[in-house]
């Protein structure tokens, strides 16, 4: 069973046994991350639940009565599921994943946003896809950092480094909040871009100073995927203000 069907079949076990959680997994900084969504939570609660009791050595079937219940942790989305995560790393592999996971946190939060205030089709059909490769992007990155024995999140003064045209994760998300019409979606599309550039350059400075393998692997496809999205949304910006700038209508 892939990971998502899982995660539906053991939605109500999980976030009832999330407030259960082993004291480890809190001090790993878990329940620290401020702009955590609720499916981000449970992705990660589901994981380091599967991980425990596989290591307690408990018996799943409890859990899940309808497949297996203990998610593998690979290396990409096209892996065989069967290979595990390998636990050779550097502290450059960490800073990757977890900074990562929190401009993809970012990212989800100004894609939520856009979903419900973007005026143009173009501009939600983005939103859909952000949110859902950042959300499988956060399960990966949660695993590697419970099997490297790592912080899932960064401190609140690191978090706040993460700066998005100068705005941390949350100024950028306050910035946008109160926008409508094309001045929202112009501004969702600069954030984005500029979101996707620092992106970028993390990804780079992976490739140069980090060790494992996987996570190699992964920054150099993040360079390439998010390259192509900021040439999308470059279309779109360069498009929408040609010919309906000051205008109610984007296209």
């Amino acid at each position: 069973m892939r990971f998502s069907g899982w995660l539906e079949v053991n939605r109500a076990s999980i976030l009832e046994t999330n407030r259960h959680l082993p004291l480890a997994v809190e001090d790993k900084g878990f329940y620290q991350a401020p702009l955590m969504k609720q499916r981000i939570s449970v992705m990660a609660a589901a994981i380091t639940l599967a991980a425990t009791l596989a290591a307690c050595g408990t018996n799943t079937e409890d859990v899940d009565r309808a497949g297996p219940s203990r998610p593998t942790a690979t290396a990409t989305e096209k892996s065989d599921r069967t290979v595990p995560v390998s636990e050779a790393h550097n502290d450059a592999d960490t800073n990757f994943a977890q900074k990562m996971i929190s401009y993809n946190k970012g990212a989800i939060e100004m894609a939520d946003l856009a979903s419900q205030q973007a005026t143009t089709e173009e501009v939600r059909d983005l939103t859909d896809q952000v949110s859902a490769v950042q959300s499988s992007q956060i399960e990966k990155l949660t695993t590697w950092l419970f099997a490297w024995d790592e912080d899932f999140t960064l401190s609140d003064n690191e978090e706040r480094g993460i700066l998005i045209e100068g705005l941390n994760l949350q100024e950028a998300i306050d910035d946008l909040k109160p926008r409508s019409g094309v001045d929202f979606d112009k501004r969702f599309l600069e954030l984005m871009t500029a979101h996707h550039e620092g992106v970028i350059q993390l990804a780079k400075d992976e490739r140069v100073q980090g060790q494992n393998l996987d996570a190699l692997n992964f920054a150099q496809q993040i360079i390439e995927d998010q390259e192509i999205e900021i040439e999308r949304m470059a279309q779109l910006l360069n498009i929408g203000f040609e010919e309906g700038a000051g205008s109610s209508s984007w296209l």
